[in-house]
């Protein structure tokens, strides 16, 4: 039998070495997550069935809605001006979850537990009973309002607790504060996929929360979203005592912040 030198030995060894590594030049290995509960670790939590600071009411006043055995509920006002409430995180591109339960009511049609989640206050998406077909379908829940009817029609009865789980890119703007680049909704309801991807730009209906019944403090947040690219998640009040529980924001990139109206 041949030999083998210590310095060919050696060499074979480091050889081997080298290749049985794997390499990952020019990546980055991803932050570890916990996921052992029920809320990612890296996620901010808006409502966790006590404290209601992350959320504001129209004008950045306190959180006027109920907090009752956990749950948050809407406390709609015999007025034209919505109690609607922002959250005060702002974000960019983000991972959001929502609970929520529309009690029974005998309504019909956009009078029956009528509420939606606001994007960056320009893109709404609708929550509405809609287990029966009485409602057109850009306006039936898991629709973005007027902009794309769902996939399917995942909703469960009213009494029930439903979730979305959304994943929303903001649409990206110029130094003017213009959009010039389409973001997208990806969207879960009740474990079901209702939107993929679905483009959006500009808002498309006039109801849209940072241009109807404005205030002082919805003229700030379009402010700094011309100039960010982020914007608040909105829960709407539309007349309908509609109850939410868990609601978890996790920003995508590093752009999240608190926000402090000037």
């Amino acid at each position: 039998m041949k030999n083998i030198s210590l310095p060919s030995l050696s060499l074979f060894i480091l050889f081997a070495a080298f290749f049985s590594i794997p390499c990952y030049a020019g990546e980055q290995m991803p932050k570890r997550v916990k996921t052992s509960g029920e809320i990612p670790s890296d996620a901010v939590v808006i409502f966790n069935g006590k404290s209601t600071k992350m959320l504001v009411g129209v004008n950045g006043e306190k959180c006027n809605w109920l907090v009752e055995n956990g749950i948050l509920i809407c406390q709609p006002q015999n007025s034209k001006q919505h109690q609607s409430l922002w959250t005060t995180l702002h974000f960019r591109d983000a991972q959001v979850h929502v609970e929520f339960m529309i009690p029974p009511s005998d309504k019909k049609g956009e009078k029956s537990g009528n509420s939606g989640l606001y994007f960056h206050g320009l893109f709404e998406q609708q929550i509405l009973a809609s287990q029966d077909d009485t409602v057109p379908p850009k306006k039936m829940m898991g629709s973005l309002y007027r902009i794309k009817s769902p996939l399917v029609n995942a909703s469960r009865k009213t009494g029930e607790w439903q979730t979305y789980d959304i994943i929303f890119k903001a649409p990206r703007r110029n130094k003017k504060g213009e959009p010039i680049k389409a973001g997208s909704f990806t969207t879960f309801l009740n474990g079901v996929i209702v939107q993929w991807e679905t483009p959006v730009l500009k808002r498309v209906s006039r109801f849209t929360r940072l241009y109807f019944r404005t205030t002082s403090y919805s003229d700030s947040i379009l402010k700094s979203l011309q100039k960010t690219e982020c914007g608040p998640l909105q829960l709407q009040d539309h007349h309908q005592p509609v109850q939410f529980r868990k609601i978890w924001i996790r920003p995508l990139d590093n752009k999240s912040f608190l926000f402090r109206s000037q």
